[in-house]
């Protein structure tokens, strides 16, 4: 630490020679520290977070996974200026500038790999016009820290953690020994702990917002046929805001396994800037607590809600550690190590999503070419009862007619030009007698609809 402090120290000479733009005078925004970590405000300006980093083996490890967590708290990784090492490869140092909310900083980065245990990342940063004045007070208080931060992390960076592959070679993720072997499925892994703990890595729920035209068309064909559709989703209505949505799917997912509803508490959520989600996404970063049948389990991690598209489909997804709320603080540095050992082969998953959505797009047509045989069936079908009762009717029709002349002792008599007359019945029969090749009496099953006979 002394190594840190002196090379700090250079630097912060550096930095009050730089012209490094000057800020807003306001003090830095509020943001929650990353999960597992610190966040604290400096003696004269400033702030410090600070986080353990477990399930490193190399100094350049401890860095990428030092940008992961600071950027956690910035919303993207923070942009290193310049770095420097230290021989023994214990240190890397780097002075970035980024910005908290729309605020600008400047600051430095510590990511410091212990091969023992005790690798951990650190950023000090203030508004860059006072970060000069700022510093050093900083890094005081940040030596004073580092105690405190290095025994969170002993102990669990020592832990062996065995690596599992995904069957279809698209994700992998490690898990230290007497946990359950990881459930993979299409870029979802989920491994749990002997005591309950879990993670949670791309757990994706696919959702029909029941107002949708998907939706609609699958009951509307439920309902006129016995061929079930195939959905491609669970229906739930849409939620925009990413915490409620999480929960509004538990809820729904316990309803639909006849469980009791969970209860479920989001202690904290703060909106992210994910640039690599879709345009409409909501993506937070949450903690909270849920509890079913009398156990608590703590969580941390970020869920993400989809925009349902033009059919009614939306998603929310999921990547959250959680374990018993009474060990989570002591849990949570082997959470985060199984967090960060989950590798994903893009070329493989990029094939994988490339297949659902021909596969939902032939799902698609399947729905609607049975839609539409249906809709002929049925057609059909009411077309030939129609006519049907058009043909029992016309025959009412008839023999009424004939059941009238009858009462009426009267007849049709067709003449040869197609002209008819109704005459009385001894008429009829002489004149037809009379010249059968003008007359004749016309049946009952000739008569026509409309003519008065």
């Amino acid at each position: 630490m002394d190594r840190i402090f002196r090379i700090a120290a250079i630097v912060a000479s550096f930095l009050a020679l730089s012209a490094i733009p000057a800020g807003a005078a306001s003090d830095l925004p509020d943001v929650a520290a990353p999960a597992g970590g610190r966040a604290v405000d400096g003696p004269r300006g400033g702030r410090i977070i600070d986080a353990p980093l477990v399930g490193v083996h190399s100094p350049e490890e401890a860095l990428r996974a030092g940008l992961r967590t600071a950027g956690r708290y910035f919303g993207r990784p923070p942009q290193l200026v310049s770095v420097v090492r230290s021989t023994d490869g214990s240190l890397t140092l780097g002075l970035f500038r980024d910005s908290v909310r729309t605020q600008p900083v400047a600051g430095l980065l510590f990511a410091v790999y212990g091969t023992q245990g005790g690798s951990r990342v650190a950023a000090v940063f203030d508004r860059p016009a006072r970060l000069s004045a700022s510093l050093k007070p900083l890094l005081t208080r940040l030596y004073a820290m580092a105690p405190q931060s290095v025994n969170a992390a002993s102990g669990s960076d020592r832990v062996t953690l065995e690596p599992h592959i995904a069957p279809d070679k698209s994700v992998g993720i490690s898990t230290p020994p007497g946990w359950k072997i990881p459930i993979f499925a299409q870029g979802v892994a989920v491994v749990t702990g002997p005591g309950g703990e879990e993670i949670d890595k791309q757990l994706a729920i696919n959702l029909l917002d029941p107002r949708g035209s998907f939706y609609q068309n699958a009951l509307a064909l439920a309902q006129s046929s016995h061929i079930r559709p195939q959905l491609t989703g669970m229906p739930l209505q849409y939620v925009a805001d990413a915490g409620r949505a999480y929960v509004a799917v538990l809820n729904m997912l316990a309803q639909e396994r006849g469980q009791p509803a969970p209860d479920v508490r989001i202690e904290r959520s703060t909106p992210q800037h994910d640039p690599y989600v879709s345009s409409g996404s909501s993506v937070d970063a949450v903690v909270g607590t849920l509890t079913v049948h009398g156990v608590r389990n703590r969580f941390v991690g970020n869920v993400l809600s989809t925009p349902p598209n033009a059919n009614g489909a939306w998603m929310v997804s999921a990547n959250l550690v959680s374990a018993p709320d009474a060990r989570f603080k002591a849990e949570f540095p082997i959470l985060s190590a199984i967090n960060d050992s989950y590798t994903i082969d893009q070329r493989v998953r990029g094939q994988q999503v490339h297949e659902t959505i021909v596969a939902n797009a032939a799902g698609s047509a399947r729905n609607a070419a049975i839609a539409a045989q249906t809709q002929a069936r049925n057609a059909a079908v009411f077309n030939a009862s129609m006519g049907h009762a058009r043909d029992v009717q016309d025959s009412i029709d008839r023999s009424t007619a004939g059941f009238t002349r009858y009462l009426s002792d009267t007849d049709v008599v067709g003449l040869r030009n197609g002209a008819h007359a109704t005459v009385d019945s001894n008429f009829a029969a002489t004149i037809v007698h009379s010249d059968p090749s003008a007359f004749r009496i016309v049946p009952v099953s000739e008569y026509r609809a409309g003519i008065d006979y």
